[in-house]
């Protein structure tokens, strides 16, 4: 966990308590495994490509 101050107009602190960053938010590990199933060939599309040479 990373922990952020950041300071507003009037010089009052807001403390924002960082729990995961990156690749290790849940959006980022979704986009990671669709990724991978859009590059990886199916079964079935594999057969069907070879049915269709």
């Amino acid at each position: 966990m990373q922990k952020l101050g950041l300071i507003d107009t009037n010089y009052r602190m807001l403390d924002l308590l960082i729990m995961k960053i990156g690749s290790e938010t849940y959006l980022s590990q979704v986009i990671t495994i669709v990724k991978e199933a859009q590059e990886s060939k199916s079964r079935a599309q594999d057969l069907a490509n070879r049915a269709a040479k």
